[in-house]
C-alpha cells in the first residue's frame, strides 16, 4: 500500500495506482461511448491535406531527436491548428493553470493544451491534451497526470457528462474518455503514419463536434 504522507497536490506527482487506490478510478476494457468517438471516417479536408503531410514527414524524420519544446512547436501546435478551434464561444488553450478537490484531495497543475468554452480565458474544459516526449528514463505516468486534470476538471464543471482527453507520447497519440469512475483508452496511433494521422485528425474534429454540442447547450440553458 502507498504511504499516506505522499504529495499528491499537484497533477505531475499522481499515477494511475494512485487514481485506483485512493479514488475509485478503474479501467474498462470496453466503452460504448469510447468507440462511437474514435470510429469516424478520416476526412481530411483538402485546404489543409498539404500542410498536414508536411507535419506528418518533419515528424517521420526529426521526432526521434527533437525535446519536448521541438515536438509542440514543430508539430503538436501546428497539426491541432488545422482542426480549427477558435470560435466566439471555445478555444484550445495553452499551459493554463486548473485546480480543485477531488474527493478530498486538492489538486493543481498546468494543463499542456486545454478545449474550453470561452475566447480569452478558459471557463468549462471539455477536452485535455497531455504531451510528453518519451518515456524512458523517467516515472512520469502521463496517463494518471491526465486523468487527475480531467477529474479536477470535472469538479469545476459540476456535471456527469463523459471527460475527453489525449496524451502524446512522441509520435503515439492516446485518447482516453473518463465516465463516472471509470476509464477506457484507444490504442495508440501513431502521427507518423499517412493512414493513421488521418485517424487522430477525423477523432479531433469529432472531439470539436462534442464541443459544440455542449457549448450550445450552455448557451440555451443560459437563455432560459
Amino acid at each position: 500500500m502507498r504511504p499516506k504522507t505522499k504529495n499528491l497536490s499537484t497533477f505531475d506527482q499522481w499515477n494511475t495506482d494512485d487514481l485506483f487506490e485512493r479514488l475509485g478510478i478503474v479501467p474498462v476494457i470496453h466503452s460504448q461511448k469510447l468507440n462511437e468517438w474514435i470510429n469516424v471516417s478520416p476526412q481530411l479536408p483538402p485546404k489543409w491535406k498539404d500542410s498536414i503531410e508536411y507535419y506528418r514527414m518533419d515528424l517521420y524524420f526529426k521526432h526521434r531527436g527533437w525535446n519536448e519544446t521541438e515536438l509542440l512547436g514543430r508539430f503538436i501546435v501546428p497539426f491541432l491548428s488545422t482542426v480549427e478551434w477558435r470560435t466566439s464561444h471555445y478555444d484550445l488553450f495553452n499551459d493554463r493553470p486548473i485546480k480543485g478537490t477531488v474527493k478530498g484531495y486538492r489538486v493543481m497543475g498546468y494543463i499542456d493544451g486545454l478545449v474550453a468554452s470561452g475566447s480569452y480565458e478558459p471557463h468549462a474544459p471539455y477536452f485535455f491534451l497531455h504531451e510528453y516526449k518519451r518515456m524512458r528514463g523517467t516515472d512520469a505516468d502521463p496517463l494518471g497526470q491526465l486523468l487527475i486534470a480531467i477529474l479536477a476538471a470535472r469538479e469545476l464543471n459540476q456535471d456527469d457528462k463523459p471527460m475527453y482527453g489525449c496524451y502524446v507520447i512522441g509520435r503515439y497519440w492516446t485518447f482516453v474518455l473518463l465516465e463516472g469512475d471509470s476509464y477506457c483508452q484507444s490504442q495508440g496511433y501513431d502521427a507518423s503514419d499517412e493512414g493513421e494521422i488521418q485517424i487522430i485528425w477525423s477523432i479531433l474534429h469529432q472531439t470539436k463536434l462534442y464541443v459544440e454540442e455542449r457549448v450550445q447547450a450552455s448557451l440555451i440553458k443560459e437563455q432560459r
